[in-house]
């Protein structure tokens, strides 16, 4: 027995949703071409940070670290804007 289901697909809404999926991709294949290149981890991560806000459209891009000897995670790239202005009383 075969069951057949009609699926509604607004055209409106796919080609935007593949044109996104296209560039996450090209994104992907991006970073990737950064790990390759770059020589430490520290270059890795700032390349990271900084293309995630210009590729992803992201306000800011902070990574962390794992640190195993302190068991914290250490602040190891921030970039864009800060997120948090500090208040003088």
């Amino acid at each position: 027995m075969t069951v057949s289901k009609k699926i509604y697909v607004d055209p409106n809404v796919v080609p935007r949703q593949h044109d996104e999926i296209l560039k996450f991709l090209d994104v992907i294949n991006d970073f990737g071409a950064i790990i390759q290149q770059e020589q430490s981890v520290e270059e890795v991560i700032w390349s990271v940070s900084q293309k995630v806000i210009a590729e992803l459209d992201f306000v800011d891009c902070v990574i962390y670290l794992y640190d195993e000897r302190s068991q914290l995670l250490i602040q190891s790239s921030a970039f864009g804007p800060s997120l948090y202005s500090s208040v003088s009383s």
